[in-house]
């Protein structure tokens, strides 16, 4: 969510939308009919190419209530009868939800997350709450979560972080000696062990204690 946001600075509009009251004794939808009835809005921002990002709720009353952040402004006079249409409520509601940026030291630009936040961590409680919660149904097979390609895909790159990136090197310089010497993987109490071992194959030690005593001249 904190990605969408970053990508559609001051460009994110917030959609809810609403199953139609039923009389009493009348069924909600279940998940999948409710999915059914949510694909046409899909595909037409598929055909707009407007990156959506959904977030599903099960009501307090059981009925399925998608949350939605998408990129494009949509007029709300036109979204509603065409909802209407394809057996959603009137009852929708739509806001634009602006990032924010802020002068930082230096003169560069940086979000302001105050801005976001709220919003995130207001979507996040439904999302949370939708796969831990014992009263959705299947909630592990009923996808909480959905949006376009965009969205789903990976943005974050891995790597090491910093402070371990000298640990990570040791380590791996130090398992095959460890895996002759003891003939076993290493466990996690053996991490200090191989990290040792990887010292010696590096020969770190050597350069540790020149750092201390001083290198030789010349």
């Amino acid at each position: 969510m904190e990605c969408f946001f970053r990508r559609n600075l001051s460009k994110t509009w917030f959609w809810t939308f609403s199953e139609p009251g039923r009389a009493a004794g009348e069924a909600l939808w279940s998940k999948d009919e409710a999915e059914k009835h949510f694909k046409p809005f899909k595909d037409y921002c598929r055909r707009q190419k407007i990156e959506l990002l959904v977030i599903w709720q099960l009501q307090e009353r059981g009925s399925w209530h998608p949350h939605c952040l998408v990129n494009r402004y949509i007029d709300v006079n036109w979204l509603r009868p065409w909802m209407l249409a394809r057996g959603w409520g009137q009852q929708m509601k739509a806001i634009q939800a602006r990032v924010a940026r802020i002068a930082a030291p230096g003169g560069k630009w940086v979000f302001d997350a105050s801005s976001y936040r709220p919003l995130c961590l207001y979507l996040m409680r439904y999302l949370t709450r939708a796969m831990s919660s014992d009263e959705v149904e299947c909630a592990l097979k009923k996808k909480c979560f959905s949006g376009s390609g965009s969205v789903k895909a990976g943005t974050t790159r891995f790597k090491w972080m910093p402070e371990i990136k000298a640990g990570s090197y040791l380590y791996a310089h130090g398992l095959d000696l460890f895996l002759a010497l003891f003939g076993r993987p290493p466990t996690f109490k053996d991490i200090g062990a191989v990290i040792r071992l990887g010292v010696e194959e590096t020969g770190w030690a050597e350069i540790d204690f020149l750092w201390e005593f001083g290198f030789p001249s010349g």
